[in-house]
């Protein structure tokens, strides 16, 4: 803890008025929904939670207390300020603009004696989720609430001045010495200080870290610093043998026990400087120059590290070279500009085989534009907000390193923004792109899918066709792409941001690592080590900016959990379960964009913790790491090297645009961990159904599961209803050796479920599989293993000498499954004769009216829906009974111990849209444990239902609840939102056009 008596001098230097500092990084807290991270007050999140501090002043008289605080708007609440254990008074905590935006507020005031006190504050009510966020408080005897930003600026001031004089890393350390010495500096104003000291000379702070476990402001600090420099010195000369030319001077100082804090320094930097050279020398002799990219930390403005098509920031952007060879005779090496954005941003380098042109994504401006829409914005906003803000997109240029002419690939005639360019082995590229007009299933804003166009940038075609975003292309070794998926198809959204793989060109979509795993939340920015088959990722979690834990993936031991990763340095075994945790890989250090160049030896970019700037390092499976590139105004990012590196084999392309259709083929449904507990013979049809992706977001729903506790969006349905809208394609035969093969729609998301002998679902996919066009794609059985021994791949099975089928129609033809029109119909015709107001079986209503009005999910709602999901009757939902408290991470509230009002019930069973991320067994969810399908087989009042009739009621259920079919069914927006949900579907049919026209255009001229 930080308390001290203010010292005259200090009261001499503050003009007169006393302070006392209160550190927001060191209190004592109070209950569990709090912590400090980054240096002061987070995630304070719980009522009776709070912070206490222990300070003393030296005279009695009147004092100020005042908080450097940020609470957004909506968030915030009352805190209860207790003093020397009294309540005083109660304090409504202000508004900031966002988590970012600190203030200095005035909380109290009042008589204070001289002596010890204890100030606490605590949250007494909360208006929704957060407190607030708190860097520090201070009382001060000065009424003015600027008294303390006065004293810090004519500190500082002084500061910089005498620190703007020196000219190497032994002076500044003395200098700063004498400051110090000089009398207590103010917290703010010692910060100042450790910010020139880390600015001027980062290399030697990053070895004093290493060595010390502390940088020169902290050394400066302690009482023994001669002590501890000697100390590095020492283990220096004997941990590194190239070192030993220093055991001379060593001697020589340790001869002269006055020898001075600055002599030790000296040599301490030139000792630093060699070992340096023996670390770099080791990725010198594989590349000894690199390009990285300067802009903000993505995901630092949304709060999701994927959410980066707009996402603008006043940090500077640039790419860069950094030549190690210049690193010699006591110099560092410097960068140098490549390419310069001017006022806007650039990002994702990607250099050619040959090393002679360079891909990457730049845009205009730096601002933030949101591609969002939200009640209340005018015509105008809406109009924007539907097609896009050319000036906020990124496109994708290339530059020529010969000529130095840069060209776009990629232009404005498209919608939103295209970025992470990706040199495949046959000369296309893949790209991502949010010209797809698609929100986040879970949230608000653009996401992007995976795209290819040629060299040229010309004949772009969508190849990944998922339900958010993909991320992160890369190459493997043998030419397939990695990348990352976000998959949540009738699970939670917090977890399952899972590494996939395809072919160059978009065939053998399929799992890389993690699809069924839970922690760690997400893998991301994954690349192949250059000969090994090994990969460098980082793993990490949902909310938060794109870092994490560093891990090196071994898909030889395993696809799931734990199984194939260790976190670097120091092959430690990460942190895994089947559970979530949206803070996972938050804590501690942060790493990002790591490029391996051998499996012990890493180009990393590090920050010290959430929310820092990060800095380029060369760092090693030992831990030993060197500063490369660092800029105090920006973060250095995206490291690759700048080299030729082996182009893989091109792969023949199956791929057919004049076909718009491909084949699946099962070996043996029977097999694999899916299956475990099927019944031989028990699967009759695999069911194929197509995921329908919202191009808009209006209205939203809440729920909680043990898969997580979030907002459900545009919701086709309420609470725990499936996340996306679906369309049963139809149904193929499963044979009696459990083998099936048919033909499928191609370019579109589909996913199966195994039906029984009364087509009711056994077991569900719950991810989605994607066929290109004459594609044929084969699996053994159902999630099997992949590194298990296969089934004998030479056995003949019954579907492999049959054609491919064509799947049988679910009556009619495909279509959005609709409750209003598949269900209700049958409940109308059987059922409201009593189910209804005031007839016999009143208590449970199957009629459509009276509606029910749901004024946060924008729906209209049939009671019936209501009755058998065992939904609120009432308009909206009550905030406590939805709300999250992560003093419950698995289920959230349980108010009263009782059920929540939309979960599973005695007429209905499903998979809720929260569910974990791992393999359910058989059986689990469905028709198949539903009261309301037992009721009626038992013939319920002689009710007899057509086969039909039972399907469609059996498929309701199995789909998981949907409501509507298409998204803007039963709606009850208003004329804005209908103009906006319009004109975003006008601006897809666009860019699908756009894209028909370039698919036409490949055919043409011969690349089908």
């Amino acid at each position: 803890m930080k308390s001290f008596f203010p010292l005259l001098l200090m009261c001499m230097v503050c003009s007169g008025a006393e302070f006392v500092f209160l550190d927001g990084a060191t209190p004592s807290l109070v209950g569990s929904h709090i912590s400090t991270q980054g240096g002061f007050l987070r995630y304070w999140d719980g009522v009776g939670s709070g912070a206490e501090w222990k300070f003393a002043i030296s005279e009695k008289g009147m004092y100020y207390l005042n908080l450097k605080m940020a609470s957004p708007a909506g968030q915030g609440g009352v805190a209860e300020i207790i003093l020397d254990g009294k309540k005083v008074c109660d304090w409504n905590v202000p508004s900031t603009k966002d988590f970012n935006d600190f203030k200095t507020v005035r909380v109290w005031q009042g008589q204070l004696e001289a002596g010890e006190h204890t100030f606490r504050i605590v949250a007494g009510k909360l208006n929704q989720q957060y407190f607030m966020d708190v860097k520090y408080g201070f009382l001060s005897s000065d009424s003015s609430e600027k008294a303390w930003e006065d004293a810090v600026g004519r500190e500082c001031a002084k500061i910089e001045e005498t620190m703007s004089k020196v000219s190497s890393w032994n002076e500044s350390l003395v200098v700063a010495s004498g400051l110090l010495r000089n009398g207590r500096l103010l917290p703010d104003s010692e910060n100042r200080l450790r910010v020139l000291l880390e600015n001027g000379f980062p290399h030697q702070e990053v070895w004093l870290r290493q060595d010390l476990g502390k940088g020169g402001m902290e050394l400066l600090l302690s009482e023994d610093s001669v002590v501890l420099i000697r100390g590095a010195v020492e283990r220096m000369l004997v941990n590194i043998p190239e070192l030993k030319i220093f055991s001379d001077e060593i001697t020589r100082l340790k001869q002269h026990p006055d020898a001075s804090f600055s002599q030790w320094c000296g040599l301490y930097e030139r000792m630093g400087y060699a070992r340096r050279q023996v670390r770099l020398d080791r990725i010198r002799t594989k590349s000894p120059k690199f390009i990285f990219a300067k802009h903000h930390v993505f995901g630092s403005v949304s709060g999701i590290y994927l959410i980066t098509e707009t996402e603008g920031s006043n940090k500077k952007s640039a790419l860069c070279t950094l030549d190690l060879t210049q690193d010699k005779d006591g110099a560092f090496a410097r960068e140098e500009m490549l390419v310069d954005p001017g006022e806007g941003s650039v990002r994702d380098p990607e250099l050619s085989f040959d090393g002679t042109k360079l891909l990457f994504a730049m845009r205009p401006t730096r601002k933030n534009y949101n591609s969002t829409f939200f009640p209340g914005k005018s015509q105008g906003d809406v109009n924007l907000a539907s097609s896009g803000c050319p000036e906020s997109n990124y496109q994708i240029y290339e530059l020529d390193r010969t000529t130095g002419r840069i060209r776009p690939l990629t232009t404005p005639e498209t919608y939103g923004s295209s970025m992470e360019p990706c040199y495949l082995p046959n000369g296309d590229i893949m790209f991502s792109s949010s010209r797809i007009v698609q929100h986040i299933t879970c949230g608000w804003g653009d996401l992007s899918n995976l795209f290819i166009m040629n060299k040229d940038g010309k004949y772009a075609r969508r190849v990944g066709f998922d339900q958010t975003n993909t991320a992160f292309p890369s190459l493997l070794n043998d030419g397939r792409v990695i990348f990352t998926r976000r998959d949540y198809n009738d699970r939670g959204q917090a977890s399952a941001h899972a590494l996939f793989q395809m072919n160059p060109d978009g065939t053998a979509q399929t799992e890389f690592y993690g699809n069924q795993t839970g922690l760690p939340n997400s893998f991301h920015h994954a690349r192949a080590i250059p000969n090994s088959n090994k990969v460098i990722c980082i793993i990490g979690g949902y909310h938060t900016t794109q870092g994490g834990k560093l891990a090196l993936m071994d898909v030889s031991k395993g696809v799931e959990l734990d199984q194939g990763i260790v976190e670097m340095p120091g092959y430690r075994t990460p942190k895994s379960g089947n559970g979530y945790d949206d803070r996972y890989g938050k804590q501690g250090e942060q790493f990002s964009n790591p490029y391996a160049l051998t499996e012990r030896d890493y180009l990393v970019s590090i920050a010290p913790h959430n929310g820092a700037d990060y800095s380029l390092y060369y760092l090693n499976d030992k831990g030993e790491r060197e500063l490369l590139a660092s800029d105090p105004g920006t973060s250095c990012l995206q490291v690759i090297p700048d080299a030729p590196r082996k182009r893989p084999g091109v792969r023949p392309s199956e791929v057919d645009y004049t076909k718009d259709e491909g084949i699946f083929y099962v070996q043996n449904v029977y097999y694999g961990e899916a299956a475990q507990g099927i019944e031989p013979g028990s699967v009759k049809k695999i069911r194929v159904i197509e995921m329908l992706y919202k191009n808009a977001t209006i209205g939203t729903g809440r729920g909680v599961g043990p898969g997580g506790c979030w907002d459900t969006v545009m919701p086709t349905g309420h609470g725990l209803a499936s996340f996306d809208s679906k369309k049963i394609i139809g149904d193929a035969t499963v044979y009696e050796d459990g083998s099936a093969m048919f033909k499928a729609p191609a370019r579109k998301p589909v996913y199966f479920q195994l039906l029984d002998c009364k087509n009711r679902v056994i077991q569900t996919m719950r991810s989605w599989a994607t066929l290109m066009p004459a594609e044929k794609f084969s699996c053994v059985g159902c999630h099997e293993d992949k590194n298990k021994t296969p089934l004998n791949p030479l056995r003949r099975t019954i579907a492999s000498m049959k054609p491919a089928e064509e799947l049988e129609p679910f009556y009619g033809p495909p279509r959005a499954f609709s409750y209003i029109h598949e269900v209700q119909p049958v409940f109308d015709k059987h059922c409201i004769a009593c189910h209804r107001e005031g007839g016999e079986g009143k208590k449970l209503l199957l009629t459509s009216k009276p509606y029910v009005d749901d004024p946060a999910a924008k729906r209209r709602y049939y009671r019936s829906y209501f009755e058998l999901t065992k939904a609120r009757p009432e308009n909206g939902h009550k905030p406590e009974e939805f709300g999250f408290y992560p003093s419950d991470k698995v289920w959230g509230p349980r108010i009263l111990g009782q059920r929540l009002p939309d979960e599973p019930n005695k007429y209905v069973s499903w998979y809720t849209r929260f569910e974990l991320m791992h393999q359910y067994p058989p059986y689990r969810a469905g028709a198949v444990r539903s009261g309301l399908v037992k009721l009626l087989e038992k013939g319920h009042k002689n009710i007899k239902l057509t086969q039909e009739e039972w399907d469609k009621i059996c498929a309701w259920i199995d789909l998981n609840i949907p409501f509507a079919g298409e998204y803007d069914e039963s709606n009850i927006w208003s004329d804005t939102e209908k103009a906006f949900y319009r004109a975003r579907v006008n601006e897809r049919a666009r860019n699908e056009a756009i894209e028909a026209r370039h698919i036409r255009e490949m055919i043409q001229f011969g690349h089908k």
